[in-house]
């Protein structure tokens, strides 16, 4: 018990206010990225079902039809009481930082945690409804650092707050994606994901020409998908807005061969051809599909390159250690 006060005092005290902390979530593995660098505190708010998500989705609705939010900002109010955080476990004045994550759009009281840096992470900005959330329903000038996980809403973001606004993409979870090397090659291709009529579009372009391939096109459970991923000598990707989506990273930290449709985002972070592969179009994609089945060798270096490329720059314990770095805290 000694020790760990010890260890309590000496690491700075992260409070985490995030949505799906079950077992498994996204929000339980930001948690546990922050364990070797903090001490950690979650506070996990409901949404989707809930009464009060409803309330605070009322902005973006009405910001998204007619535009009244950009022209009165303060009509927000009526629908954003306070949220004010209840945690006993934890006295305001001992939080060194709050971090918020994306998906909570709700306005919280961050007054009480004075002496805390105050974080947000707002990750689904290339999300129309959701970034008229974060401008119209978060109070983000009450915020010291916002980051957004999609280069391309820096500006927009830095202009509605004022604030300071940095670019931090999603990470993985390197625990749950990661090689499996005894796993045999049985999908010639695969793609884990929901399914949307562009998917399917394009997996009707592969069965067309490759009617005499082995394929997995469906959703998966995160080790189930890690499974899947290993056992797959082509791993697509199909992202729904051309957006730098979770699936690259977790692709690459599974280290196999990824082929992702061009994002200009994604050559920022990524050297098309050593890391991953891109296609611009169907007829590309094809192409390239062709062309790696073939050569197992050029697959297999490139897999490697965007194994070691994510697991030393873009894992979930990357994004805590930079922003903890950040406020001062590492």
């Amino acid at each position: 018990m000694e020790h760990q006060e010890i260890r309590f005092k000496e690491l700075p005290v992260v409070l985490l206010i995030t949505t799906n902390f079950s077992l498994n979530g996204y929000g339980f593995y930001i948690a546990k990225s922050f364990l070797e660098f903090s001490n950690v505190f979650v506070y996990s708010q409901s949404h989707d079902l809930s009464l009060f998500y409803y309330i605070h989705s009322k902005p973006a609705t009405m910001a998204t039809t007619r535009k009244l939010l950009i022209k009165f900002p303060k009509l927000s109010k009526i629908f954003n009481p306070s949220h004010k955080i209840k945690f006993p476990l934890l006295k305001p004045e001992d939080v060194d930082l709050v971090l918020v994550v994306d998906p909570v759009i709700c306005n919280i009281d961050l007054h009480p945690f004075k002496k805390a840096i105050k974080v947000y992470w707002a990750q689904d900005t290339h999300i129309e409804e959701h970034k008229y959330l974060h401008f119209f329903s978060m109070n983000l000038q009450d915020y010291d650092v916002i980051y957004v996980a999609h280069l391309k809403d820096l500006v927009a973001y830095k202009q509605v707050s004022g604030k300071k606004v940095a670019y931090l993409p999603l990470g993985y979870e390197s625990d749950i994606y990661r090689p499996l090397n005894q796993l045999e090659k049985k999908y010639d291709i695969s793609f884990v994901g929901s399914i949307t009529q562009q998917r399917l579009q394009y997996l009707d372009h592969i069965k067309r020409r490759f009617n005499h391939l082995k394929i997995y096109f469906g959703s998966a459970y995160p080790n189930d998908a890690n499974k899947i991923y290993n056992s797959s000598k082509i791993v697509l990707n199909i992202s729904r807005r051309n957006e730098l989506n979770l699936r690259v990273f977790e692709v690459l930290g599974s280290g196999q061969f990824l082929l992702t449709n061009a994002v200009e985002e994604v050559q920022t972070l990524f050297n098309p051809a050593y890391h991953l592969d891109v296609y611009s179009n169907a007829d590309e994609l094809l192409d390239k599909i062709e062309f790696y089945l073939k050569e197992e060798t050029s697959r297999n270096e490139i897999a490697n390159n965007g194994y070691r490329e994510v697991l030393n720059k873009h894992t979930l314990e990357n994004r805590a250690s930079q922003i903890l770095r950040d406020a001062g805290l590492y």
